[in-house]
């Protein structure tokens, strides 16, 4: 192995899960300094559409756009580990109000993370759509029934 493999820590699942609880946190407060933070540089969103928005995209978003979760519950959480990366899926349901629309989603997240001189960040984050109830917005972490309408 070379001693730039042997430099690089391994990411916990404790370290994933509080990770992804603060990254949580952080999207419901609208806490774009964190956010920024915690995006990698090379950060990928793909929403269920399929559209997909880096780092500067996104943050970019998220200060145009007014949003508020009224309410977020996280289900079924699965961390896997391999050497610095860690893959977090989860069961998403929650109510948000963007722009005075209120937005309902209920999706199974996968996050990707990576940690780098004791660093973690998230570099890829996508959302799949979960069974729904009709006439509600299936929208999850940056979206909306328009490309950039929602966050």
């Amino acid at each position: 192995m070379s001693s730039a493999y042997n430099s690089i820590a391994a990411i916990s699942t404790d370290e994933a899960q509080a990770f992804y609880e603060e990254f949580l946190r952080a999207l419901k407060s609208g806490d774009i300094t964190s956010l920024e933070r915690a995006y990698a540089d090379d950060y990928l969103l793909v929403r269920p559409n399929g559209d997909t928005f880096g780092k500067k995209e996104i943050l970019a978003d998220l200060r145009h756009h007014s949003m508020r979760f009224t309410s977020f519950e996280v289900n079924d959480v699965l961390i896997r580990t391999k050497g610095s990366v860690g893959i977090l899926t989860a069961a998403v349901r929650s109510t948000a109000v963007r722009d005075g629309v209120e937005i309902k989603t209920h999706a199974r997240q996968l996050a990707i993370l990576s940690k780098e001189n004791e660093r973690i960040t998230i570099s890829h984050f996508q959302s799949m759509l979960s069974h729904h109830k009709p006439n509600s917005f299936n929208c999850v972490h940056g979206s909306s029934p328009s490309r950039l309408s929602a966050t």
